[in-house]
């Protein structure tokens, strides 16, 4: 598994800055999206892993109740 310095972060690192701005117009749809699938969500099975989440932004504010 690559390190946080390898060449996964590497290739990530000059678009993370940027991220949420170049997909603000796919972020209502995104959020409507997790909104519908966070009451199927069991949290006493345990953690969730959000793959393929970019910066992190609408789990957060699912999360948050926003």
């Amino acid at each position: 598994m690559p390190s946080q310095s390898g060449p996964v972060a590497d290739a990530y690192a000059p678009t993370a800055a940027a991220y949420d701005l170049v997909n603000a117009a796919a972020r209502v749809a995104q959020r409507r999206a997790v909104q519908a699938w966070l009451p199927h969500l069991r949290p006493q099975a345990g953690p969730v892993l959000d793959i393929g989440a970019g910066s992190g932004l609408i789990l957060a504010d699912s999360r948050a109740g926003a």
